[in-house]
C-alpha cells in the first residue's frame, strides 16, 4: 500500500502480519484460517433438503427488461463498495453504460426467458469482518459477500417482478421490506393499540412478547419460500427463475492472498 512505502521512506517500521491466529482453541495459519470461516459461515444455516432445480421453458413468460431499465441501474452503481475479485470494476460499468447496457440487458433477458440464473453470479467472495477487536472464534467473524454487480442487477430485476406479482397480497401487518414502509409505521400502529387498549376499563395490563430469531434469513428453508409464492398465485416462470437463483450457490472466504475451496452455501439477503 502507498503509506507503506510512505513509512518505509521515513524510516518507520510496521508490525508485521501475525501468521498464526487463535481460532476456536487453535493455533491456525491464515490458509486454514479461511477454510475453517468459510465452513462456519457456509454450515449457519443448518443442514437443508436439497432445492432441486425445476428449470424448464413454460407457457407463460417474464416480462423483458429495457436498454433504459438497465442503463438506470448501471448509472446508480456505488463504486465506493467493493465487488468480487473477478467482476468488472463497478465504476467501469458506471461510466461506460451507454454502451454496456445494450450487452447486459441481452443477458437479463435471455435469464428471463430461459428461467435460468446464470451460474456465475452465484458463487459469491466472502470478506469476513471482526466482531470483536481480538476474535477467537469463527462466530466473532461477520461475513461480507461480495457478488458480481452485474448479478446484483440481474437480482434487482426479478425483485421488481416479484414485487408487482404480491405487493397487493402481502398482510398489512408486516412492514419490513416493503416500499414507503417502515420501523416506525410498526411501533406507530403497536403504539396506537395498545394506547386503545389501555382506554377501555376491561383492560388490567398489556402483555408483549419480542421474538429476535438469531440468522433467522439464514435458516430460511428454501422450499417453504417456493411453496409460498405458489399460495400467493406467483407464476410459474418466475417460481422457476427463483428456485433457479436458490440453487447450487456456493461461497469462499477471501483473506489478503489466501482464499479457501468453495462450499455449498444459501446466504442471507442484504
Amino acid at each position: 500500500m502507498w503509506w507503506q512505502e510512505i513509512n518505509s521512506l521515513e524510516g518507520k517500521t510496521t508490525k508485521p502480519p501475525t501468521e498464526n491466529h487463535l481460532i476456536d482453541g487453535e493455533w491456525m495459519t491464515k490458509p486454514k484460517m479461511v477454510e475453517a470461516l468459510n465452513k462456519y459461515f457456509a454450515s449457519v444455516g443448518g443442514v437443508r433438503a436439497g432445492v432441486q432445480s425445476t428449470c424448464a421453458n413454460f407457457p407463460d413468460s417474464l416480462m423483458p427488461t429495457s436498454y433504459g431499465e438497465v442503463k438506470t441501474m448501471l448509472r446508480k452503481l456505488n463504486t465506493r463498495k467493493a465487488t468480487h475479485s473477478e467482476d468488472l470494476p463497478s465504476w467501469v460499468s458506471k461510466e461506460c453504460a451507454d454502451d454496456l447496457c445494450v450487452p447486459i440487458t441481452n443477458i437479463v433477458n435471455e435469464m428471463l426467458a430461459s428461467q435460468h440464473y446464470p451460474n456465475l453470479y452465484k458463487h459469491a467472495q466472502i470478506t469476513p469482518l471482526q466482531k470483536t477487536s481480538n476474535p477467537k472464534s469463527t462466530s466473532e467473524y461477520r461475513p461480507i459477500a461480495l457478488l458480481h454487480h452485474i448479478g446484483k442487477i440481474s437480482e434487482q430485476i426479478i425483485l421488481n417482478r416479484l414485487k408487482s406479482a404480491i405487493e397487493s397480497k402481502l398482510n398489512s401487518n408486516q412492514f419490513a421490506y416493503r416500499q414507503n414502509h417502515s420501523t416506525t409505521d410498526a411501533l406507530l400502529k403497536l403504539f396506537h393499540h395498545w394506547c386503545s387498549a389501555l382506554d377501555n376499563r376491561d383492560t388490567s395490563h398489556i402483555s408483549v412478547a419480542m421474538i429476535d430469531m438469531s440468522k433467522a434469513f439464514d435458516r430460511m428453508d428454501p422450499n417453504i419460500l417456493i411453496d409460498k409464492l405458489r399460495s400467493l398465485d406467483v407464476k410459474d416462470a418466475l417460481i422457476n427463475l427463483i428456485d433457479s437463483f436458490l440453487t447450487n450457490r456456493t461461497c469462499r472466504v477471501k483473506m489478503d492472498n489466501s482464499i479457501s475451496d468453495p462450499l455449498p452455501w444459501f446466504p442471507a439477503r442484504h
